[in-house]
């Protein structure tokens, strides 16, 4: 939306595309496509890539075409940098994970920079926020966040609060959950910054989108590191950083300029 405002023509291609990025999107006027419709033949002048088997399939359709690929994790196999001589630059979303790309992949360090997920502030912001009793928890309900999931859930019931969970069911422990834990369950909602800017606290995967649409609606967060078979490493709770507008979607999309320039 970032880069559309500053007057780039953008395309937005996925595996699942539904509501409500598709209404948001022609809100926008941004084109939305599946990746399966995506011929080679289009001419685009930069595609920015993430997730290693879209990243692969990406530089097969279009080998010559400069690309950028973000990182999100260096924990799952999913998001492997992938070599190709038309990726010319990385995007790692922490500190840490630049050095373990750099160390761990023989990539050169000016072709990796740390760039942190982009959150729209015009949505989470510290306007209007209150403080109800329960703690939330957006994201899909997958294999990945089952421990997190049941982990959360207890700590909330510890903590005397209610806790909400919102999003896609991708797992197969949802029922047995809902039965084991009193929870509040909903699909993926729109206008999910009202449920995160009155929460008590946020749950999230550490420098996860979530976590920092919660920083900026000014809440804590119940912060999670787990391993490749989802398995709890680490939680902490962590208040708003004190840089947290690096982390707005206007500073990232002139970070993320500054790099298709260079590679244009």
């Amino acid at each position: 939306k970032e880069l559309k405002r500053r007057g780039f023509d953008v395309t937005v291609a996925g595996m699942y595309i539904h509501l409500p990025i598709t209404s948001e999107a022609a809100f926008y006027g941004i084109k939305v496509v599946e990746l399966s419709q995506l011929t080679g033949d289009e001419q685009f002048d930069i595609i920015h890539c993430q997730h290693k088997p879209v990243t692969e399939h990406l530089c097969q359709l279009y080998p010559t075409t400069p690309k950028v690929t973000t990182i999100h994790s260096i924990v799952y196999d999913l998001e492997r940098p992938v070599k190709h001589d038309s990726i010319k630059h990385y995007v790692a979303i922490a500190s840490h994970e630049r050095e373990f790309i750099i160390t761990n992949y023989g990539i050169p360090s000016d072709k990796v920079s740390t760039i942190y997920n982009p959150v729209d502030s015009s949505k989470f912001n510290k306007e209007n926020t209150t403080e109800d009793d329960f703690v939330l928890l957006a994201g899909t309900v997958d294999y990945m966040r089952k421990q997190m999931i049941y982990d959360a859930s207890q700590w909330a019931k510890d903590n005397g609060k209610r806790f909400v969970l919102i999003g896609y069911d991708h797992g197969d422990y949802l029922s047995d959950l809902r039965k084991a834990r009193d929870i509040i369950y909903y699909q993926p909602i729109p206008n999910i910054e009202m449920m995160v800017k009155s929460c008590h606290i946020a749950c999230g995967l550490f420098i996860g989108r979530t976590t920092i649409e919660a920083w900026m609606c000014g809440k804590s967060v119940l912060s999670y590191k787990f391993n490749a078979s989802g398995g709890i490493v680490s939680r902490e709770v962590l208040a708003p950083p004190s840089d947290i507008d690096l982390y707005s979607s206007d500073r990232v999309a002139e970070s993320l300029i500054t790099i298709y320039n260079e590679i244009a």
